[in-house]
């Protein structure tokens, strides 16, 4: 009887099969190992792009937001503006009763004047960066210039928004105290 090459060398059978076995744990391994990478690849880019959902709806929401306690201020303003011409002008003449009204009044302007400069400056900020967008070739470019530019015009636009409520409140202490302050003289006039 002639031996097979199995039975000659029972050996060689089982280092083949280890051999081959080790080539499929190691296929098995890789292909566990890239399936673990394309994972936290997906993951990453998952992320990336929730982050990047998120930020655009927080954006979004602030813009809202604070265009509405600007257009609240000013109707705000427009008021206390009003108020105050409507108490201090009678015939033809303006007399301002006292300081606080005055002072509230300077304030008003004050808010305004801050109010359009804010604005007007945003406004060429936001027209220059988007000539600048023509000038740019790469995203690294966009991410590293262009995002930077846009994060300095929202912060100062940010700080423009908490200077004007300062003034907004400055202003509505000082034309509270000022209306007090005539309560007095109102109620004589009414009485006398």
């Amino acid at each position: 009887m002639r031996k097979t090459n199995q039975d000659s060398n029972p050996k060689q059978e089982t280092v083949g099969s280890k051999g081959k076995q080790e080539k499929e744990g190691n296929s098995k391994g890789r292909a566990h190992v890239r399936k673990d990478r394309q994972e936290v690849q997906h993951k990453r880019n998952n992320f990336k792009t929730r982050k990047e959902q998120l930020q655009n709806e927080l954006q979004s929401y602030m813009y809202s937001q604070s265009s509405r306690l600007s257009s609240v201020s000013r109707n705000l303003i427009f008021g206390m503006l009003g108020t105050i011409w409507v108490m201090t002008y009678s015939k033809g003449n303006m007399t301002i009763p006292n300081p606080y009204l005055f002072f509230a009044l300077l304030t008003s302007m004050l808010f305004m004047v801050v109010d359009v400069v804010h604005y007007f400056w945003d406004s060429i900020s936001y027209h220059r960066q988007q000539y600048k967008l023509d000038k740019y070739k790469t995203n690294e470019e966009i991410d590293n210039i262009h995002e930077k530019q846009m994060d300095k015009i929202n912060k100062r636009s940010h700080n423009f928004l908490l200077g004007k409520t300062f003034v907004l409140f400055l202003a509505a202490l000082l034309f509270i105290r000022g209306i007090l302050e005539l309560i007095p003289s109102i109620c004589e006039l009414v009485s006398g």
